[in-house]
């Protein structure tokens, strides 16, 4: 044998011995590997997929080993998910109502139902079963406007046979029908007609002589009852047949809704 294959042979056997040795640290190594059969998953809260060192991670908890398929399939899902956007919601503003100044004047309107039919008036006659309405004159006398008793809607404008200007006018008060009667006026005021709706202070005509009279005065009735519109008072013979009813029942007209004084120079 010469020393070429003695050198040939020592270096076969020193590369066994190398390989040998380092197949037994590998084993041994192998061994000495933690048999783990959990390992950790995590949820993150917001996901940026181009930077993943930015992820804040919510929780994390132990979830069993999967195989490197279902750890890809998992991954895509979680890439692939929607992320919830952060909800504002609109601030709403408390309804905000203006609080009008009370007054006296609107204290007294608001309470008010009825008034006196004129600026300035005496009582000449009152309520009988043969006259139901109060007779009413005013040392102004033509000049003296004549407004209604409460708010309503003219129902009806007309001469009667005996030549008296009268206007009639409905009222609901509080869900009570009431219909008042302004008989012998002088001349009717401008632009009123039936249908109108009026207030206390929208003029209806003024006072005077019309008709069977002695004298400038108004004639003014009150009946609870809507006339021309219910079957107790559905024409001007029904309204005063009613009247007179109502009399005996103990209603006497306006004297009845309010208090009327024998004499008075404001409404």
């Amino acid at each position: 044998m010469s020393k070429t294959d003695i050198y040939i042979m020592r270096g076969k056997s020193v590369i066994l011995s190398v390989v040998g040795i380092l197949l037994v640290s590998s084993g041994m190594y192998i061994n000495t590997l933690p048999d783990n059969s959990y390992d950790y998953a995590i949820n993150y809260e917001n996901v940026n997929i181009k930077d993943m060192a930015t992820a804040n991670v919510k929780y994390k908890k132990e979830v069993e080993k999967t195989g490197i398929g279902e750890v890809i399939e998992n991954y895509n899902k979680m890439k692939n998910a929607e992320i919830p956007q952060e909800v504002v919601l609109p601030v709403i503003e408390e309804n905000k109502i203006e609080e009008k100044e009370e007054t006296k004047e609107t204290k007294k309107e608001d309470t008010k139902k009825w008034y006196l039919p004129c600026e300035m008036g005496v009582i000449s006659g009152g309520v009988t079963y043969s006259h139901f309405a109060l007779d009413i004159t005013s040392p102004r006398g033509t000049n003296e406007v004549i407004y209604p008793i409460a708010r309503g809607k003219i129902s009806s404008i007309y001469t009667d046979y005996a030549g008296a200007l009268i206007v009639t006018v409905n009222h609901n008060i509080d869900g009570k029908y009431y219909t008042s009667q302004y008989v012998h006026l002088s001349r009717y005021a401008d632009n009123i007609y039936v249908g109108k709706e009026v207030g206390p202070n929208d003029p209806l005509g003024y006072m005077g002589t019309t008709g069977y009279s002695t004298g400038v005065h108004l004639h003014i009735a009150l009946v609870d009852c809507n006339m021309y519109n219910d079957g107790s008072c559905y024409d001007l013979g029904s309204f005063f047949n009613y009247g007179r009813r109502r009399l005996t029942e103990g209603f006497y007209g306006l004297q009845s809704v309010m208090n009327v004084p024998p004499v008075w120079t404001n409404r």
